[in-house]
C-alpha cells in the first residue's frame, strides 16, 4: 500500500492512495503525512530525473564491490573497486553500442509493453505538437515537442509514458 503511495505521479492519484492507506492503517497514515514530500513523494521530485527506479542499480552494484573488497587492505581496496567499477562501464558501454535502434533494449521492451495497452485512448489533435489524450475516466494533455504529459511520468522518468506513446 506504501509503496502505492510513493509511486504515485500526481497529487490527486497520491491523495487518493493515501486514504486508502487511512482505512488499512491511521498510524501508518499520520506517520507519511510527518516526512518531507520531496524526500518520498515521487510527484514531489523534481522533473526530469531521467531514472524509472527510486533506487539505482549502480548503488547496489557499488555496495557489493566495496562488500567484495572490505577485507583487503586499504589502497588495494581501492584499487579492485576502481577496477571492477572500470569494468562494468566497459561492459555498460559494449551493451548500449549492441542496440540497432536510437533507445536501449530496456526501454524498448518498456514501450512495448504499453503500446499493448493502447487500445482504451482516443487521441485527439489539440494544436500541434499537443494532443489530448482521453480513456473511459481520463484525459491528458501530451506535449510532444516539451516531452510533457499531465500525468507527469513523462517528466519523472525521461521515458514517453502511455498517453505519449499513443501519440
Amino acid at each position: 500500500m506504501i509503496s502505492m503511495c510513493d509511486r504515485a505521479s500526481n497529487e490527486p492519484y497520491f491523495e487518493r492512495k493515501m486514504q486508502q492507506l487511512r482505512n488499512v492503517t491511521v498510524e501508518g497514515y499520520e506517520t507519511l503525512r510527518n516526512i518531507d514530500p520531496r524526500k518520498w513523494k515521487r510527484y514531489a521530485f523534481r522533473p526530469r530525473t531521467n531514472c524509472l527506479e527510486l533506487v539505482n542499480n549502480w548503488a547496489e552494484a557499488f555496495h557489493i564491490f566495496i562488500i567484495k573488497a572490505r577485507d583487503q587492505p586499504i589502497i588495494t581496496m581501492l584499487n579492485t573497486i576502481y577496477h571492477t567499477i572500470m569494468t562494468r562501464i566497459v561492459e555498460e558501454r559494449e551493451k548500449k553500442l549492441k542496440c540497432k535502434g536510437s533507445v536501449g533494449s530496456r526501454i524498448d521492451k518498456v514501450l512495448e509493453k504499453r503500446e499493448e495497452t493502447l487500445y482504451d485512448f482516443i487521441v485527439k489533435a489539440s494544436g500541434s505538437p499537443r494532443y489530448e489524450v482521453t480513456s473511459t475516466h481520463h484525459s491528458f494533455l501530451v506535449d510532444i515537442e516539451k516531452k510533457e504529459c499531465s500525468c507527469v511520468l513523462w517528466q519523472l522518468g525521461d521515458t514517453p509514458c502511455m498517453h505519449a506513446v499513443c501519440v
